[in-house]
């Protein structure tokens, strides 16, 4: 298995905006975080090269934006007033975890039916969809 990284720091800029010199090197290890968070999936190994690298940077950054929004460690809302007007904001991810949204996990579940068979005399695991030993 390969431990390869499924983005660049230059792909998540590419798709989002530019990131300062400290921005970059945490954006290179949350890359790294995050591609051995997607390998945790059953179905990775089916996915595009494609879906592997969008579903990386969208979790790198969404674990950046939290800590861009200012608001404490842990905190989940927050409201400001001025006078009598007010508004509230809820944070999706305010701790900043690395996570993967429920469409993003079902991508990666594997969307292939596979099946395999154990030949009793030979010992031997065949996959019927190659027809390879998986």
């Amino acid at each position: 298995m390969s431990d390869e990284p499924f983005a660049t720091v230059d792909d998540l800029q590419d798709g989002w905006r530019q990131l300062d010199d400290a921005e970059q090197r945490r954006a290179s290890k949350l890359i790294e975080y995050a591609s051995d968070l997607i390998r945790t999936y059953p179905g990775w190994r089916s996915a595009s090269t494609l879906t592997l690298e969008r579903i990386c940077c969208s979790v790198v950054r969404r674990a950046m934006e939290a800590d861009m929004n200012g608001t404490p460690a842990g905190a989940n809302s927050m409201t400001e007033t001025a006078g009598p007007f007010s508004n509230t904001f809820g944070f999706a991810n305010p701790s900043g975890d690395l996570r993967l949204w429920p469409s993003e996990e079902a991508q990666l579940k594997g969307r292939k039916a596979r099946a395999d068979s154990f030949d009793m005399a030979t010992g031997m695991l065949t996959d019927h969809h190659t027809g390879e030993a998986p």
